[in-house]
């Protein structure tokens, strides 16, 4: 803790102390209200003094003030999630997500956590480690929340992530590439902001993972900040990283390997897939033969 941030909670903890002694006192103790109050106002304005002097020291202790607050919160979500009713509701069609693909990673990448109002470096590092690890696994949001520095240390060096799968309920091994490797090698500066610089235990979470909820209310509203942005007429969510893996590996090989390679138990679910199998350019094409035809 640095002298200037022991200062300002020094001053607190004065400022605390002498109000509870003001409350504390009944009408029949005698004790001068005016020098009391007097006193309450020579540390606040000590204390605005010293947050004027040191602004980024000041906004530095109170991120990490609110911090508990966000984390608490989070928390909160969960709970009340657990408390709702659980009444099976009509299930609305949503339409189809669209990929991300190479050409729009970088613009993800670039712009992760721009909306962050505190902890900017922090949000944005985490996000740019959660877009790397997902373009190149596919793995589900449930799966990356828990991971530590350990794993991705492990992962680059053994070219493998070792995870349980969170659908499946099973052990699972999904093959980096060596294009993967590359990009986990080039974002060492992103895991020491959150690893080192924040000391979080958990890729998203200090103490323990963040719930999956909010992690994909998180995800989902910085991938629509950045459609927004850039004004892509995309419908883009946390998924659309594992729609685009398993959409190119469906263009190279059988539903049967690309189902072992992603983890499906079924390949029921990796059939769900090929509506994505051909990209908008190429239906163009090919609706343009038929036209040529006619």
């Amino acid at each position: 803790m640095t002298k200037e941030i022991a200062e300002v909670i020094g001053l607190l903890d004065d400022i605390a102390s002498i109000k509870s002694e003001i409350v504390d006192r009944t009408p029949f103790d005698s004790y001068d209200d005016t020098l009391s109050i007097k006193a309450i106002d020579e540390r606040l304005i000590g204390l605005y003094e010293l947050i004027k002097a040191n602004p980024e020291i000041t906004k530095e202790y109170v991120e990490k003030a609110v911090e508990p607050v966000n984390d608490s919160l989070d928390e909160l979500h969960f709970k009340i999630d657990q408390l709702l009713p659980k009444d099976k509701k009509e299930r609305n069609i949503q339409p189809l997500r669209d990929p991300v693909d190479s050409d729009l990673l970088p613009l993800f990448l670039a712009n992760a956590g721009s909306e962050a109002i505190y902890q900017r470096d922090l949000k944005s590092s985490q996000l740019v480690i959660a877009y790397t690890i997902l373009y190149h696994t596919g793995l589900r949001i449930n799966e990356i929340r828990t991971l530590t520095r350990e794993d991705i240390n492990d992962a680059i060096e053994i070219s493998q992530f070792n995870l349980i799968h969170h659908k499946t309920k099973k052990a699972h091994i999904n093959i980096l590439s060596d294009k993967a490797i590359k990009d986990l090698r080039n974002i060492e500066t992103h895991l020491k902001i959150v690893f080192d610089k924040y000391q979080y235990q958990y890729l998203f979470g200090k103490n323990k993972p963040m719930n999956k909820k909010s992690l994909i209310r998180m995800i989902n509203n910085d991938l629509k900040s950045t459609c927004e942005l850039a004004k892509l007429p995309f419908n883009i969510k946390s998924h659309s990283f594992r729609i685009n893996l398993i959409t190119n590996l469906l263009k190279v090989t059988s539903v049967h390997k690309v189902a072992e390679i992603i983890g499906h138990k079924d390949i029921r679910s990796t059939m769900k897939y090929q509506r994505y199998a051909l990209s908008k350019d190429e239906i163009k094409d090919l609706l343009s033969k038929i036209e040529d035809n006619k």
